[in-house]
């Protein structure tokens, strides 16, 4: 295993070094210190030479000459060859039909068509701080860092830095399905896919073929996005494109603004290359490279961040008669920056609190897996995989007297390497038996937090932590039963695990009056758990039901130090245990071929069952979760091409805090979309979301101010496809 990691890691080393590209720091807006001349900080404890050089924006982390040196994990490209009916866990699918039955304005909205699924708040991408966009997958310990893997043919979307994801960089338009894994029934994928799993595999479009959208809506939103295809040798070659651009919104109530707020602006490109070229009669060859930039402004004049990344891949997959192999490499470069600020009660002024100039992160890794049938009763999967992380926080702070007085570089690396075994095989006629076994090696090294004055570039803080590692086996085995015709019976038993991100080892920041403290102690997380449903599908009628226990050891949460109303304290620790409970329910209707009808609901009760470090909190609800999600979609064919759709969704009551006091009230979200199709080429739409412009509260500070998502939106455009 560790030859091969070997392999993938110098694979992935050299792409690097082939596709290194210069990342950009955001410039500091409004008041702040001078521009900062380009440096090499290539030696990372080295001192500086002078305060020009730390507060430089290029990043060259490795040896001379500025060759990467890219630390390693979570496997990635090969899947269990099952369908959804025979997983012993439950699986939400998303088909390219149902993905585009209702397109609201980002893949995450349309994903919560599945009530177990959301993000760390209750915002959509739309015009949500990327690092808010974690996923949550049945409310098991909701995070800005996600606790799911989240993967496009393969390649894991996790940031390397932080763990969130950043959902303007999938190419929507060539998504073929969406596999949403609930809970820790995915345990062949290893660390990040803790609580579940969500795979998007794109399109093969046929050579000549292509589809094109235009949209425009209020708030000055605009959207155009492509993907089309070409011969290339024996296969073809794919190009999709997207440039979107939207003024936003207040999240603030006319009342409560002032003088500095703003709307949350965003705008991003997006533009991915895949060759996809047969080399005999079964083996291709699939290389992919996209390129993404995003900005966005988050409320205030000086509230802003922006994204920029590169991604490179190759897949290549063979068919030799009697099983099935699959070998993926990639590598991504990312830079990251941020500024954040405290405004004042009145808001009428707002204080520079944080410049994170620059995150510069790579990763890099591959995955080999080789599934076979012995029987039509019997199949097997193994693999390996490795990945390798890298990324540093580079930003003033300690704002005084009209510029910042301190800078700060905090970061490391973590290397991971795995092997997993799948069977699975029918013991009696209608009764399966699955089961997964996967082992992991992790390590964090490279730790540091240094801290300089920027006045006189002499260090205030010059912290090195000690190298860490160790080694994870985790089981994981279920039955499927199908005792009769339009019946099936699963169940499950399963662990899990997830190391920390970077972000959360090593970065402290704040956010308005609330300072979190990084902790670099941070213990690996761990999930135990078990699920039990049954489903029955007859003609028009389908019917799911499944009940879930959790429980998550040493769960990384923010515990409260200190509150005021005009400053709070609170840091990254490990709760001793959250237990989460629950059941989702599905049902779907199709009385005729022109109607479908889908409710969904998930009951979840997630509380802090242990806590060494603040027993308050003990039996308190966790942060983020409310007790119910009701969902519910209509879609109705009707003549002369016309289509009508309607999305509710129902959010129950949930706190904003670890103390429960700060109370988001229950919310109800409907979106309708109105369609004409004007010949097999031409389809012209309206879509009105959150149609009755309801209130959706995203946050609460201890002063009371509330923040809201995004309010009643109209949009129209045409779809086109060749």
């Amino acid at each position: 295993m560790r030859a091969l990691s070997l392999a993938l890691a110098c694979l992935a080393l050299g792409a690097a070094a082939r596709a290194q590209t210069e990342t950009v720091g955001m410039p500091t807006p409004g008041a702040g210190p001078s521009p900062r001349p380009e440096v090499d900080v290539r030696d990372r404890y080295a001192p500086p030479p002078g305060v020009a050089q730390l507060r430089a924006g290029k990043f060259q982390p490795g040896g001379a000459g500025g060759a990467l040196s890219l630390p390693l994990v979570e496997v990635m490209g090969f899947r269990i060859g099952q369908g959804p009916d025979n997983l012993p866990f439950a699986v939400e699918m998303f088909t390219a039909e149902r993905l585009a039955a209702y397109p609201a304005p980002t893949l995450d909205a349309v994903l919560r068509e599945d009530p177990s699924f959301s993000l760390f708040r209750r915002t959509t991408s739309l015009t949500s701080n990327p690092t808010s966009q974690g996923v949550s997958l049945r409310e098991i310990g909701p995070s800005g860092a996600s606790r799911s893997l989240v993967l496009l043919d393969g390649v894991p979307l996790n940031d390397p830095f932080g763990g969130w994801v950043v959902w303007s960089e999938v190419p929507r338009l060539s998504l073929r399905e969406v596999a949403v894994a609930h809970g820790g029934g995915s345990g062949i994928w290893g660390n990040s896919a803790l609580a579940g799993s969500i795979s998007l595999i794109e399109l093969e479009p046929p050579a000549g073929r292509g589809r094109a959208q235009l949209e425009a809506g209020a708030s000055n939103t605009f959207t155009a996005e492509t993907a089309l295809a070409a011969p290339a040798g024996r296969g073809e070659i794919s190009f999709d494109g997207r440039d979107f651009a939207t003024q936003g919104f207040y999240n603030l109530a006319a009342g409560d603004r002032g003088p500095v707020d703003r709307p949350l602006r965003s705008d991003h490109r997006l533009g991915q290359l895949r060759l996809d070229e047969p080399v005999g009669s079964n083996l291709e060859v699939m290389a992919t490279a996209r390129l993404f930039d995003e900005a966005r402004g988050n409320g205030t004049v000086l509230q802003q961040n922006a994204t920029h990344q590169a991604t490179a891949a190759v897949t290549i997959a063979g068919t030799p008669a009697g099983f099935d192999w699959e070998a993926t490499a990639y590598v991504e470069r990312e830079s990251f920056s941020a500024f954040f600020s405290s405004v004042n009660p009145a808001r009428t002024a707002e204080t520079p609190a944080n410049d994170q100039f620059d995150v510069p992160a790579t990763a890099a890794g591959g995955s080999f897996g080789i599934q076979w049938n012995s029987s039509a009763r019997h199949a097997t999967s193994v693999g390996v995989d490795a990945r390798q992380v890298e990324g540093e926080t580079r930003e003033d702070f300690s704002f005084s007297n009209g510029a910042f007085t301190g800078v700060r570089f905090a970061g490391g690396a973590q290397d991971f390497a795995g092997a997993f075994i799948h069977h699975d095989r029918e013991l009696l006629p209608g009764l399966r038996l699955s089961g997964d076994l996967r082992l992991d090696q992790w390590e964090n090294r490279d730790g540091h937090d240094r801290e300089y004055k920027l006045a006189t570039g002499a260090p205030t803080q010059l912290l090195r932590f000690p190298a860490r590692s160790g080694a994870e086996l985790d089981p994981n085995l279920g039955l499927v039963w199908k005792p009769a015709k339009g019946w099936s019976v699963k169940t499950s038993a399963y662990r899990g695990f997830r190391l920390p991100t970077l972000n959360e080892y090593y970065r402290p920041f704040r956010v308005g009056t609330v300072t979190t403290n990084a902790n670099p102690n941070l213990a690996v997380e761990h999930l135990y758990g078990g699920e039990l449903g049954a489903g029955y599908q007859a003609g028009a009628v389908s019917l799911q039901l499944t009940g879930f226990a959790d429980i998550l050891y040493d769960a990384v949460g923010t515990v409260t130090l200190s509150s005021s109303p005009s400053a709070t304290t609170v840091q990254r620790q490990n709760l001793g245990a959250v237990r989460t409970r629950g059941a989702e329910a599905a049902a779907t209707w199709t009385p005729a071929q022109a109607f479908r009808l889908r409710l969904g609901y998930l009951y979840d009760e997630s509380i802090v069952a242990r806590a060494r470090q603040e027993p308050a909190v003990v039996g308190l609800r966790l942060p983020e979760t409310p007790r119910g999600v009701f969902t519910a979609g209509a879609d109705w064919d009707g003549p002369c091409g016309v289509k009508a759709a309607a999305r509710l969704r129902w959010i129950g009551m949930q706190f904003d805090d670890d103390q429960n006091t700060l109370r988001l009230p229950a919310a109800t979200l409907v979106g309708l979309e109105l369609s004409r199709a004007f010949s097999k080429s031409l389809e012209a739409y309206l879509a009105l979301d959150n149609a009755f412009n309801a209130q959706v509260a995203t946050s609460l500070s201890t002063a009371g101010l509330f923040t809201y998502d995004t309010p009643r939106l109209l949009r129209g455009g045409i779809r086109v496809k060749w």
